[in-house]
């Protein structure tokens, strides 16, 4: 007896009840899709920052990596890293000042792993942060975790 009722009362409106539930799922994938925008947007706007933050320091892909690498007339360090490493963050600042003390001496350079797998792979990088210096095109020294700024100098010292 309740289906009954229930569908005489339910029965006309069935149409405009599917077009509301319709419209309040839209809504809802909307939002969820502007929050997603927004958050990829800060996202962004925290990758440039650091960017600015960092102008000393190049920033790696896996496309432009053997160019920039062979055609470097310095020595270039390259730091393994990715966002949510600890010792990654740590080693940063220590960079950015390596960068500034040897510019004109050496270049300082990041490749994010998380987004460029192919030359961390080739390069056999199995922890980050993993330091690679070239020279000539060619992996000169490897150091793997957190070193200060200092213990870096002294390595690519020997090189210059």
């Amino acid at each position: 007896m309740g289906g009954v009722i229930t569908e005489l009362l339910i029965g006309p409106f069935k149409k405009l009840t599917i077009l509301y539930i319709s419209i309040i799922m839209l809504i809802c994938r909307v939002s969820v899709n502007v929050e997603k925008y927004k958050e990829m947007k800060f996202n962004l706007l925290l990758k440039e920052a650091s960017l600015v933050a960092a102008e000393g320091i190049l920033y790696l892909t896996d496309g432009e990596f053997n160019e920039k690498i062979s055609e470097s007339n310095l020595p270039i360090l390259v730091d393994f890293w990715a966002e949510w490493c600890g010792p990654c963050k740590m080693i940063a600042p220590e960079l950015e000042k390596l960068a500034d003390e040897l510019a004109g001496k050496v270049r300082v350079a990041k490749m994010n792993v998380d987004e460029n797998r192919g030359t961390p792979g080739q390069f056999q990088v199995m922890s980050i942060p993993t330091m690679i210096l070239f020279k000539g095109g060619k992996e000169v020294e490897r150091v793997i975790g957190f070193r200060k700024k200092d213990e870096l100098v002294k390595m690519i010292e020997k090189y210059l």
